[in-house]
């Protein structure tokens, strides 16, 4: 396994917060890793770590076709909504997808998220997903290119909200006394989805390509947020009673543990906050 860990390429795009920390625990591990950058690579690059040149606009995929010499692809590219470039979304992970084949890639790996589940329920990986608003919509359309491609291995993960080091909860900008704060926490700490995406790498032929990434626990976000605001001396704002609690979105994250050697690390929020 370790001689085969040697030989194997990983391509990751993009390198951001998920990225760069899958990329240094691949190097870690020996494996030869490539990152991807849209405009310069970075002034201060990682050793072992090889940067070339990825660019998504408007549908459109541009890229150093050195990028794409490798075993694995891993995708996390974020979808943009806030950037309005979300219309754009499933085009871009289809071009890649597309060119990944073209190109001999063996296993593409695409982060998704489980913002693509509605907004009320329990939800697992079975659940019939009919899309509603645009950013489900682009979601699931991104997931499908994926899922529905000529690839040999493929996965799509759902993530739930990262934290981690330089991702405290406790500076995250939230109404604690906004209604939707009675509604359950979906989390997950970064170095629990390294060690899924690791473990995919290693075994592709996985029993299913779809899993949700979220720890098992689930507090109610009005009581998380203070917990991790009262850790960092961040809570300026009295939590009142939430008159009308709802329900919210609960997402079942135990179906990768059940079928694979992953295991989550961080399985308790309040635990979890104590390492970051």
């Amino acid at each position: 396994c370790e001689a085969f860990a040697m030989t194997k390429t990983v391509s990751i795009v993009a390198g951001g917060y998920l990225g760069q920390r899958l990329a240094d625990a691949l190097v870690y591990d020996k494996y030869r890793v490539k990152l991807s950058y849209r405009s310069k690579p970075p002034k201060q690059q990682v050793y072992d770590q090889e940067w070339f040149y990825c660019e998504l606009n408007h549908g459109q995929l541009n890229y150093d076709k050195d990028l794409l010499g490798t075993d694995c692809l891993v995708i996390c590219i974020p979808p943009g909504f806030k950037q309005g470039l979300g219309e754009f979304y499933p085009t871009h992970i289809q071009a890649l997808v597309e060119q990944a084949h073209e190109s001999g890639v063996n296993q593409v790996i695409f982060t998704s998220s489980v913002g693509v589940y509605p907004e009320r329920g329990i939800f697992s990986e079975n659940y019939q997903l009919v899309p509603v608003s645009n950013k489900q919509q682009a979601l699931f359309q991104a997931e499908q290119a994926v899922l529905t491609s000529r690839l040999k291995y493929k996965q799509v993960l759902r993530l739930a909200g990262l934290i981690g080091a330089e991702r405290h909860p406790g500076r995250f900008k939230v109404n604690l006394n906004g209604e939707r704060m009675a509604a359950p926490v979906n989390m997950v700490m970064v170095e629990d989805v390294v060690n899924a995406i690791k473990q995919l790498i290693a075994h592709p032929d996985s029993p299913s390509n779809l899993y949700n990434l979220v720890a098992p626990h689930h507090p109610a976000k009005s009581t998380f947020y203070r917990f991790a605001k009262q850790q960092l001396g961040t809570l300026d704002d009295d939590l009142k009673q939430v008159k009308s609690p709802v329900q919210g979105k609960t997402v079942d994250g135990s179906k990768i543990e059940a079928e694979t050697d992953f295991v989550y690390s961080h399985r308790d929020l309040y635990k979890a906050l104590t390492y970051i």
